[in-house]
């Protein structure tokens, strides 16, 4: 979705069409090295005096989330397990996975996907059938804090209103309707927090800096998808690639089979017709990445306090 404003836009994926459905996951491998050159990226030519590394800047995030977000309900815990819980270690693993059934235009996607906590408890899924109460995710990003008004220059906005694309983008694709970002000081200090509606983002950007717009992300994805339906015709693992600068993605078959994307277990389920299989036939994507990621259904054990 944020292909077309985001210069440096790359991903890896490897596809597979299997009972009239494309299936979708991340190259696990392709992330892996990525990330590990951005640990051991030089730092710039004239860095300023606070300016921290990478990988600080990711635990950075990490540690918000552990700061604003405990296993159980505020009322349902005691104070001093909340005081406890401030100094206890900063984790990446406990996450809520999210399963969302949406769509582009015509194309049909589940997707899975990694939210940080919630604003309070989840309804019944009755209530959710109903559409009476949406569930309420928040996810939680970090920024650095923008200058005082008076200091403000066009470019810390732009800076800040491009960041804020990806925020909207992951935020819509799983339905979250709220996100809370922490501002902080170069050297990782907090500063002060701001609570954003994920659907009022595009317009604010609008009438800011207009840098990007939602409508032109939207149409984008519905035409990738539309696009890749019509390459990925046949059986076979084919490559999805978008690299950095290039403008480009490039679609390429690089096996025969499933390729593991999708497994033999899978296949039995669905040829055997158990627990509601066969259903999801025809024009249907199914995306599953890794960083919002939902290959399994691990269950987060956080609630956002």
């Amino acid at each position: 979705m944020t292909a077309p404003y985001d210069n440096f836009a790359e991903f890896s994926m490897f596809a597979t069409l299997h009972d009239g459905t494309i299936y979708i996951e991340e190259d696990f491998p392709s992330r892996a090295a990525s990330r590990a050159e951005e640990t051991t990226r030089p730092p710039p030519r004239n860095p300023h005096p606070d300016q921290q590394s990478q990988a600080m800047m990711t635990y950075w995030g990490y540690k918000f989330e552990t700061l604003s977000l405990i296993p159980t309900p505020p009322p349902c815990t005691p104070p001093e397990q909340i005081r406890a819980h401030q100094a206890s270690q900063t984790s990446n693993h406990a996450q809520h996975c999210s399963i969302v059934h949406t769509s582009f235009g015509p194309h049909t996607l589940l997707l899975g996907g990694e939210v940080d906590g919630l604003l309070g408890p989840k309804p019944s899924p009755a209530e959710q059938q109903r559409h009476d109460k949406p569930i309420p995710w928040v996810e939680l990003k970090t920024a650095e804090q923008l200058p005082p008004p008076h200091r403000q220059q066009h470019r810390d906005v732009l800076r800040f209103e491009r960041k804020l694309l990806k925020f909207w983008a992951q935020s819509f694709l799983l339905g979250v309707p709220t996100i809370i970002v922490g501002f902080r000081t170069k050297s990782g200090v907090l500063t002060g927090t701001q609570t954003f509606a994920t659907t009022e983002l595009p317009g604010m950007v609008r009438r800011g800096t207009g840098c990007w717009d939602g409508n032109v992300c939207i149409n984008f994805a519905a035409g990738f998808l539309g696009w890749l339906k019509d390459v990925i015709t046949g059986e076979g693992r084919w490559s999805v690639v978008l690299r950095k600068k290039s403008g480009v993605v490039e679609v390429r078959k690089v096996g025969e089979g499933r390729g593991g994307v999708v497994s033999d277990e899978f296949v039995r389920w669905r040829r055997d017709g158990k627990n509601g299989g066969g259903e999801g036939n025809g024009n249907g994507v199914r995306v599953e990445s890794a960083e919002e990621s939902a290959g399994v259904a691990r269950e987060k054990q956080e609630a956002a306090a």
